[in-house]
């Protein structure tokens, strides 16, 4: 009898002492590591999310897709901004950025750092062999959108400073979504 008793409890301690891994990504999250850095932007964090209609060529569709998100670090020496646009709905997905997909969806990150006398330091990715970026919408909807990104991103303000690029990992985002 003594052993009925105690196996319940057994089971119980043993399934208590269990906890998911994986809780997801918070609601207000924009983070990633920059160069082995962890870096959070948690300041004027947004998803923006829009069509637009465009009356000017190209031939292909006349509507334009885009999914715009944004943030700053709390002191706002760093700003990241990155996303993804194009002539198709956007939907969970993988984006890469690319020169030769200019009529479907593709990915961009700029990066901003150091408030200068002439601005911020630029770094983009322009899809061509020197830098990238990918972006990964893992759900979206009318509400919210969540992912992750990495890229590389390179100098676009010549002359301002001595790294010429910056490596963007581990990148996790999810926010609540802004229709435009």
């Amino acid at each position: 009898m003594r052993k009925l008793l105690i196996l319940p409890i057994i089971v119980l301690i043993v399934f208590s002492s269990c906890k998911k891994d994986n809780q997801g990504v918070p609601l207000g999250t924009l983070k990633a590591t920059i160069d082995g850095i962890p870096v959070v932007f948690n300041m004027w964090d947004t998803a923006i999310i829009g069509v637009y209609n465009l009356t000017l060529p190209p031939s292909p569709p006349s509507v334009t897709y885009s999914l715009n998100i944004h943030g700053y670090t709390s002191d706002t020496l760093k700003n990241i901004d990155f996303g993804v646009n194009g002539y198709l709905s956007i939907t969970a997905g993988t984006y890469i950025d690319s020169l030769l997909n200019l009529y479907n969806l593709s990915s961009s990150i700029f990066y901003n750092q150091g408030l200068t006398t002439s601005g911020y330091v630029t770094y983009v990715s322009t899809g061509n062999t020197t830098s990238y970026s990918i972006i990964n919408i893992t759900s979206i909807d009318s509400a919210s959108v969540q992912g992750t990104f990495n890229g590389l991103v390179t100098l676009s303000t010549p002359g301002t400073s001595l790294i010429l690029s910056h490596t963007i990992t581990n990148g996790q985002f999810n926010l609540p979504l802004i229709h435009w």
